[in-house]
């Protein structure tokens, strides 16, 4: 399975980390991994952030 980080996510999406930050705290997302103080969200959890941004998640 493959992970993603918040810049990852953010890159797809064409937005700042922070505001996928903000997105995640304010939506109580839980993410799957944390590997060396990264935050790792699976496919599903991505496909929220880009479905909410209004892009198309490429997996």
């Amino acid at each position: 399975m493959k992970l993603y980080s918040m810049k990852d996510i953010a890159e797809e999406i064409g937005k700042d980390k922070s505001n996928v930050y903000r997105y995640i705290k304010k939506n109580n997302i839980a993410h799957t991994d944390v590997k060396e103080r990264t935050l790792l969200f699976n496919a599903t959890q991505k496909k929220l952030h880009c479905k909410r941004h209004g892009k198309q998640s490429k997996q």
